[in-house]
């Protein structure tokens, strides 16, 4: 059967595995073909393994177009995949789909490679626009040699399996039919929730002794921390597993998505649970539609309990405020009542006593904000069970909503103030005994 970018795509639909080696010349292509093999790469290492060059950098088009003609010749039924050297796509869209046009029409290759995640998307786009498909290429990326500071394995950490996960969905979303992954280290380690981690005193890097359900134990290093805030998990890939205790794992549990009209009913759900335990090998059905409903009920009451302390803690800052510029009037009323006998007018009576509550209240947002942060840590921490564990985030608009709320209430405040001086009796006020 003739391999093709298609034929590939329907492979991974199938989950069949496919088989692809590196080929530099006809001789080795016509036997790769010959073996049945799926797929051959002319890449770039032809500079290092044929023509002696101390890196792939060097590497020139007329030099993989040269190579991939000849591997080209010797292929009938084998994909064959043309690497675009260094340069050749980088300065621009335009060069790309050139020279990946090139290395299809002068190098009779079916698809081409390049080197690049997110950054190179738009190439990736443009030549797939160009009916040319694209196998892509992260991980370590022989091209970025200068940039790595030498050949190194990619992904080690959390953050960098990260950002090499994200690129490999990016490149399939911008129509790589293939991703190579160079020099990404295999998942043989475990990945432990965060609340598990501190029960445990287990920090990332540490080995830990592990069992399975036949009691055999095996020795792991969790290589990263996640956060799971219902109950406690280990995350492990089957080939850590196999890697581990020497077989296969075998399922206990299997996740299956609703469709949307089961969904919506309740009853629906009833009959497909019914249903699903008419087979002997399953003993239980659950729905997270369920967990999820009481889960929202809880929610429910809790932001009703949370709107309460909300109103309370307003209407305490409101009574607090008010208290403190009545006190702080009557303290100073002969005060007061002295600068309005000098001459000085309502307005500016109020701001000699408006700009200590205008500070007053800024010390005090500040204050709030950052003891808030801290109380909402103690609180949070000290309401966790074993099982479960809360987000400690705070959002910037619950900052910004407290602060706007206690400056609604000095405002109001304020305006009640202002009045109150206007009413002071000098006279009356002048009389009185300090």
């Amino acid at each position: 059967m003739k391999n093709t970018a298609v034929t590939f795509k329907q492979a991974k639909e199938k989950k069949e595995k496919l088989t692809m080696l590196t080929a530099y010349d006809y001789s080795t292509a016509k036997i790769i073909d010959e073996a049945g093999i799926n797929g051959i790469l002319v890449g770039d290492s032809l500079g290092m393994v044929c023509l002696g060059y101390e890196d792939t950098l060097s590497v020139t088009m007329e030099d993989m177009i040269h190579h991939t003609r000849a591997v080209a010749r010797g292929t009938k039924n084998t994909l064959v995949v043309g690497d675009m050297p260094f340069m050749s796509y980088q300065t621009s869209v335009y060069d790309a789909v050139v020279n990946a046009g090139r290395l299809i029409k002068e190098g009779r290759a079916q698809a081409v490679k390049l080197e690049g995640g997110i950054e190179v998307c738009d190439k990736i786009e443009a030549i797939v626009k160009a009916s040319i498909p694209v196998m892509a290429h992260i991980g370590l990326t022989p091209q970025s040699v200068n940039a790595f500071g030498g050949f190194k394995v990619q992904g080690k950490d959390e953050e960098a399996a990260k950002n090499l996960i994200e690129a490999a969905l990016a490149v399939e979303k911008a129509g790589a039919f293939a991703v190579v992954l160079e020099c990404v280290p295999a998942k043989l380690a475990a990945i432990i929730t965060e609340k598990l981690s501190k029960l445990l005193n287990i920090k990332q890097g540490d080995k830990i002794t592990i069992k399975n359900a036949e009691e055999k134990q095996a020795e792991v290093e969790v290589k990263g921390i996640t956060k799971n805030y219902l109950m406690h998990y280990m995350y492990m890939s089957p080939e850590c597993y196999k890697k581990i205790f020497g077989e296969e794992a075998q399922y206990n549990t299997l996740l299956a998505i609703e469709q949307n009209d089961i969904k919506e009913s309740e009853e629906m759900e009833n009959q497909l649970g019914k249903k699903i335990l008419e087979n002997k090998n399953i003993s239980k059905v659950t729905f997270t539609s369920q967990t999820k409903s009481i889960f929202d009920d809880v929610m429910e009451n809790m932001t009703f309990v949370v709107w309460i302390l909300i109103i309370s803690a307003g209407l305490l800052a409101f009574i607090v405020l008010y208290n403190l510029a009545n006190v702080n009037i009557s303290e100073r009323i002969r005060e007061l009542a002295t600068i309005k006998v000098l001459g000085f007018y309502d307005n500016e009576v109020y701001d000699y006593i408006g700009r200590e509550t205008i500070i007053l209240t800024i010390i005090g947002i500040l204050l709030g904000l950052i003891s808030g942060y801290f109380l909402e840590l103690f609180i949070i921490k000290t309401c966790e069970l074993d099982i479960l564990m809360f987000d400690t985030r705070i959002s910037i608009w619950t900052y910004i909503y407290s602060a706007s709320l206690t400056i609604f209430f000095t405002v109001i405040v304020s305006i009640v103030t202002y009045f109150a001086l206007k009413k002071i009796d000098m006279i009356e006020s002048l009389k009185s005994v300090e």
